[in-house]
């Protein structure tokens, strides 16, 4: 379940809608939260793993096993644009926006992130797995002193299916979590690796939360 941004206007129509009153062991009659189904989107031919609103609350982004991403109008619930990479991946998993809602992103069971523009889907960035760092063609005393010979052959990418992905409040950097149980820091605009922020034991199911700074990255597990 996902909901419009809090600032959405409340403009639709709420003839041929369907109102549900969800009862979450709460006595209040008050305290039942009230959810009116608007539409249906139909466009998928897989199972819908995750949707996300767009800031304004005016567009969805949904993605699925079927390894594309659509983009919904969210006023009158039709499909905006279907994008579909070249080397079609297996699977997506989940999708976000940027703040002011001109780049949406999605990661894949294959450990990616595809970044796309929202106005025209031109993709603009794609991050691939287990990124490594460059290995120099000579290794002498001193640069296996300056850098261990394991760390210029460990990983920088994902290993393993992306779980969420956030980004920075102006667009630039990209937060990633993925079952192989770490929090990477991407730059958007080279696609670089910055630092693996968080380190859990593999298989651990970690969501990103809304974040503005590293100082307050909040993550949730279980």
């Amino acid at each position: 379940m996902f909901f419009p941004p809090e600032n959405e206007d409340a403009n639709h129509s709420p003839q041929d809608s369907i109102e549900v009153q969800v009862d979450f062991g709460l006595t209040s009659a008050s305290e039942q939260l009230k959810i009116v189904l608007k539409s249906v989107l139909v466009g998928h031919s897989e199972a819908v793993s995750h949707a996300s609103f767009s800031p304004d609350g005016k567009q969805i982004a949904s993605c699925s096993w079927d390894g594309t991403v659509l983009l919904w109008d969210a006023t009158n619930g039709s499909q905006r644009f279907l994008l579909r990479p070249v080397g079609l991946p297996r699977a997506f998993l989940c999708t976000c926006w940027s703040s002011d809602g001109s780049l949406v992103a999605a990661g894949t069971e294959e450990a990616s992130i595809f970044v796309w523009r929202s106005k025209d889907t031109r993709e603009v960035r794609r991050i691939r797995p287990s990124v490594t760092s460059e290995v120099p063609t000579q290794i002498t005393l001193e640069s296996l002193l300056a850098s261990p010979l394991k760390s210029l052959h460990a990983p920088q990418g994902h290993t393993d299916s992306i779980t969420s992905i956030k980004f920075s409040k102006k667009g630039k950097m990209i937060l990633s979590s993925s079952m192989d149980g770490t929090v990477k820091l991407w730059s958007l605009e080279e696609g670089e690796f910055i630092r693996t922020v968080l380190r859990c034991p593999p298989k651990t199911h970690v969501m990103i939360l809304p974040w503005k700074t590293l100082h307050d990255v909040t993550v949730w597990s279980r």
